[in-house]
C-alpha cells in the first residue's frame, strides 16, 4: 500500500495503490489530475491510522502526525460520539429502572405495568393512610412468590426500596456521564458500559 502527499507540507491526500502517469496520479482506473510529480510524492507505507481521512495527517520519515484540520475533525467526531453515548447512558438507566428493585431479598418487577400498579397502590395508601381493605398482604416478586407487606410502615419500606434503586441507577448514570465528559478518545467512550 502507499500514500500520496503534498510535497510542500507532507499532508497526506489519499492512501491506496498509486502510480504517476502523464495524466496525474492514478489509483486503479481513477486518475487525479491535480496530483502530479510536481506537487505530490508517493511513498510506500505499512499501516494507516484507524481514523484516517485525507488531509487529517502528515507523514514524514515513517511518522503520522495529526494536522490542525485533523484535530478539528477528531474533536467534532468525539463530540458527536459523546452525544450518542450520553443518550445511550440514559437508555441504560431507563432499562435498569424498568427492570426490577430488591425488597426483602426478592426482585420486584418494575416494568411499566408493575409501576402503574405500585403507583396506584401508593396513591390509595396515601389517600387513606392505611392499606386497602382488599389488600392481599404482600406484593408478588419476579419469582412468583410474595413478599409480606402487612402494615403501612412495610409499604413505605417497599416503596423506598423502589425509590432507592432508581436513585442508585441515577447515581451510576451520573458517574458514567462524568467519565464520558473526561473521555478524550473513541476508545475511552467505547469503554463506557452500564
Amino acid at each position: 500500500m502507499n500514500l500520496i502527499k503534498n510535497i510542500s507540507d507532507n499532508v497526506v491526500i489519499c492512501v491506496g495503490e498509486f502510480v504517476f502517469t502523464d495524466e496525474g496520479a492514478k489509483n486503479g482506473v481513477h486518475v487525479f489530475p491535480n496530483l502530479t510529480r510536481d506537487n505530490s510524492v508517493i511513498e510506500t507505507i505499512q499501516d494507516v491510522p484507524d481514523d484516517f481521512v485525507g488531509g487529517m495527517y502528515t507523514y514524514l520519515n515513517g511518522v503520522w502526525t495529526v494536522t490542525a484540520h485533523g484535530s478539528a475533525l477528531r474533536s467534532e467526531a468525539l463530540a458527536i460520539q459523546k452525544v450518542a453515548k450520553n443518550a445511550q447512558i440514559n437508555e441504560w438507566r431507563l432499562a435498569a429502572n424498568l427492570d426490577s428493585f430488591t425488597y426483602l431479598g426478592k426482585h420486584i418487577a418494575s416494568d411499566l405495568l408493575s409501576l402503574l400498579d405500585i403507583y396506584g397502590a401508593n396513591g390509595e395508601i396515601l389517600n387513606h393512610g392505611v392499606l386497602p381493605v382488599s389488600w392481599k398482604g404482600g406484593w408478588k416478586a419476579k419469582d412468583n412468590t410474595y413478599v409480606p407487606i402487612a402494615t403501612t410502615a412495610d409499604w413505605l419500606k417497599f416503596y423506598s426500596a423502589m425509590y432507592n434503586q432508581g436513585s442508585t441507577n441515577f447515581d451510576h448514570s451520573q458517574m458514567l456521564k462524568a467519565t464520558l465528559a473526561a473521555a478524550t478518545t473513541t476508545a475511552d467512550i467505547d469503554a463506557i458500559v452500564w
